[in-house]
């Protein structure tokens, strides 16, 4: 990969925008190895395919793969990771009040999500770090984003350089903005149990609060948080027939704020999408700090919409976008972490993760490379 780039440049006299690369199958030591050169040595995004997916070099016009859904599906995936947009907020914030209308200040949405080693790596004495990783939106209608993966102590939930990433990605937001700064910031947290809610108020929220500070003084956004849960065991069903779809679910966009939820904190759960097959498991979602002051209704219809603003589809999905961008951003970082170190064993000066994980390239912090 690096000679036929390099080979690119020589040719064209400009480096490589993009990377097409074919395997026979999809393998996941090679894959890894791919999207470690792509992303972390050459700052050029990368696709994978198969043959077999690609249906190249097969004749049977009966075989379904590679057929125009496949095709279609990889052309919104290349888009997103060379920087264009396949669904965005339309005529931004403007026919949204929930947000202000079209006069509203600027605001920005946040993700954030943690990995940690699983199988060997969790073994005692083995002290494989946990992965981070927190996104950002750049426009206002939500179709930009930038990232930050960071490595931390392993089994970790706090994201202890989220002061870090949080003030690097304002930054990101005032270059790509002109100057402008967010006055409302909205983040989604992934993954945090109800007993570490008070913590990551007491970390997370303040290095927030803390990284705004930093850059001015004076500068002091409303900030709203909100944790994201997947892993519970409640499902949504509908009464009857007329609030069912056709799998039997209840509709996307179905809100239980009440019941089942706890009646002295802020939650409801959201089905925003439409099930494929089985029964749905909706998002629970736990506002732990509302300063823009959306409220039940807003909260719930924001969340909604984020729904149907992930790049990968024409459709909603079953938890908002920030979150599920720091969730994939996340899984890339642990698995360029294996990768690197698979290609550090032969380098003997190799010591600690911080010796041989050099981090996502510059050029791709600003781009959906982890689509």
């Amino acid at each position: 990969m690096c000679a036929a780039a390099e080979a690119a440049r020589a040719k064209y006299g400009r480096a490589a925008q993009f990377l097409l690369v074919v395997l026979p199958v999809k393998a996941t030591e090679e894959y890894r190895e791919v999207k470690r050169v792509s992303d972390v040595v050459l700052g050029v995004p990368s696709q994978v395919v198969t043959g077999k997916a690609a249906r190249i070099g097969r004749q049977n016009n009966q075989d379904r793969a590679g057929g125009p859904v496949y095709c279609a599906n990889l052309a919104l995936k290349i888009n997103s990771k060379l920087g264009g947009v396949n669904v965005s907020l339309s005529h931004g914030p403007r026919y949204l009040p929930v947000l202000g209308g079209a006069r509203a200040a600027p605001f920005m949405i946040l993700g954030a999500d943690v990995t940690h080693p699983t199988g060997p790596s969790c073994k005692p004495g083995v002290k494989e770090p946990s992965v981070a990783a927190v996104v950002a939106s750049l426009d206002q209608t939500l179709g930009r984003w930038a990232s930050r993966v960071l490595l931390q102590a392993g089994r970790q939930e706090v994201i202890t350089g989220m002061g870090g990433a949080t003030k690097e990605l304002l930054l990101e937001f005032y270059r790509a903005n002109r100057g402008a700064k967010p006055q409302r910031l909205v983040m989604y947290r992934d993954g945090v149990g109800e007993a570490q809610f008070e913590q990551a108020l007491a970390e997370e929220f303040v290095a927030m609060r803390k990284a705004c500070t930093d850059l001015q003084e004076d500068y002091r956004p409303a900030i709203t948080f909100v944790i994201v849960q997947k892993r519970h065991n409640t499902r949504l069903l509908p009464s009857d027939s007329s609030a069912a779809d056709r799998k039997g679910n209840v509709v996307p966009g179905t809100v239980v704020d009440r019941g089942i939820t706890n009646s002295a904190t802020f939650d409801f759960y959201l089905n925003s999408h439409a099930g494929v097959l089985g029964t749905n498991k909706p998002a629970h979602y736990h506002v732990l700090v509302d300063e823009i002051g959306f409220g039940a209704d807003g909260m719930q219809l924001l969340t909604y919409w984020l729904c149907y603003l992930y790049q990968r589809t024409t459709k909603s999905v079953s938890y908002c976008p920030p979150a599920y961008y720091a969730d994939r951003a996340a899984y890339r970082g642990r698995q360029l972490l294996i990768a690197s170190a698979s290609a550090a064993t032969t380098t003997p000066s190799a010591e600690g993760a911080d010796a041989w994980f050099a981090g996502i390239h510059k050029d791709l912090t600003n781009v959906l490379y982890f689509m």
